[in-house]
């Protein structure tokens, strides 16, 4: 599962390496349509149009490449885009379980885990790739929190803040 896919260099790079299904979620349409195109064929790869969150919701991004957020304001370019609830989207796709996620939503991480955690569906997800950003009210307090209440479920494996950090599920 790929959270912020973007132009999918970490999808492919896993692809590679991996024969598995992989989710791309990217709510930005001139980004899926690279997407469409880079993966066009490969049939483990699904393009999702949408971004993940917590709920269901329509939001506003700002549009700066790779630092396209809905906490930025992109220079005044900015769009309407399509959030799906975690838990909606588990039950879309019938997953039960998923062994890998990238998490690089600029500043949509936090709210995510948060939910995660909340709802127990973290215990679903085995390995977490994130790189949090300092993109919102709270931003060192709330990957704190964050990481204290993963402990419980997740072994930190690295952690380089506000880069990225890696976590496995105790047990998988």
């Amino acid at each position: 599962m790929d959270i912020g896919g973007y132009t999918g260099e970490w999808t492919a790079g896993v692809a590679l390496k991996y024969d598995a299904r992989f989710f791309v979620f990217e709510p930005v349409p001139a980004f899926v349509k690279r997407l469409g195109e880079r993966f066009a064929g490969d049939r483990r790869i699904d393009i999702l149009d949408y971004g993940v969150g917590a709920s269901d919701q329509r939001l506003r991004i700002g549009l700066s490449g790779d630092a396209s957020s809905v906490f930025r304001d992109g220079g005044g370019q900015s769009m309407e885009i399509n959030i799906r609830g975690i838990e909606r989207i588990m039950n879309d796709l019938a997953l039960d379980r998923v062994g890998l996620v990238m998490l690089n939503a600029e500043g949509a991480e936090f709210e995510l885990l948060e939910c995660l955690l909340d709802t127990g569906l973290i215990n679903r997800f085995d390995r977490l790739l994130v790189q949090f950003h300092r993109v919102v009210d709270q931003a060192e307090e709330r990957r704190a929190a964050i990481q204290q209440r993963m402990a419980a479920t997740h072994l930190k494996i690295y952690d380089f803040p506000f880069a990225w950090e890696y976590w496995s599920r105790r047990g998988a």
